[in-house]
């Protein structure tokens, strides 16, 4: 019988072959008139230990069609019972309780079961968990102080409390002279956003300043 044991089995950290079926049952859910068969297979791991594969197939008139994979070897089971009760399929299991109980050994016994589709298909009652993507980082909001009526120096330091930055500056009477620069005798007359606005953190606040201006 071919079934894709040997890929999986490797993917497992074992190894394997084809012919390694340890048990066969046709299944057919009631109501349907789809027969299908549960294979389950051995994965043998070393220290005499092996972990099973159970495979969903479907009986056609060529032969048989592998619809999915019901167990993986890498959930570390070994098979030890499979019941068909209409609609509900439920396998028993042997497994570990823990990752360092020894591989010779296991120390747990576990049920899974799956339930007919419409589909044609078995599905999982429990699938087992899986890891959820971590969830985007949301945006920090801040508020913007008032920097009116102060310099450009004291504003860069408010603003940088608020982890916001100083922005574009206008003037009000044109260009200021380089004096008003070096001793900071412009002011902020108006901001943008406004005082209060609620923005992203990062932000840069325009500003127009209001200072002496002369031609040097």
């Amino acid at each position: 019988m071919e079934t894709p044991l040997v890929k999986d089995c490797e993917q497992a950290g074992g190894h394997s072959r084809t012919s390694d079926v340890m048990a066969f049952q046709e299944a057919q859910a009631s109501g349907t008139n789809v027969a299908g068969a549960i294979v389950v297979a051995a994965c043998v791991l070393g220290a005499g230990s092996s972990t099973d594969q159970v495979y969903d197939y479907i009986v056609s008139s060529t032969g048989l069609i592998l619809d999915k994979t019901l167990i993986t070897a890498k959930e570390g089971l070994t098979w030890r019972s499979t019941r068909i009760d209409g609609d509900h399929l439920t396998m028993q299991f042997k497994g570990y309780s823990s990752a360092d109980v020894p591989l010779c050994c296991p120390d747990t016994d576990v049920s899974r079961s799956f339930t007919w589709d419409p589909e044609m298909s078995w599905l999982d009652d429990n699938p087992p968990a899986t890891s959820s993507p971590a969830p985007a980082p949301t945006e920090q909001y801040v508020l913007v102080p008032n920097i009116s009526g102060v310099d450009e120096r004291h504003a860069r330091s408010v603003l940088f409390q608020s982890q916001l930055r100083l922005g574009f500056s206008t003037y009000t009477g044109g260009d200021p002279s380089l004096a008003a620069r070096v001793d900071q005798a412009c002011t902020i007359v108006r901001q943008q956003p406004a005082a209060g606005s609620q923005v992203l953190r990062n932000t840069s606040v325009a500003v127009t300043e209001d200072c002496p201006t002369t031609g040097n």
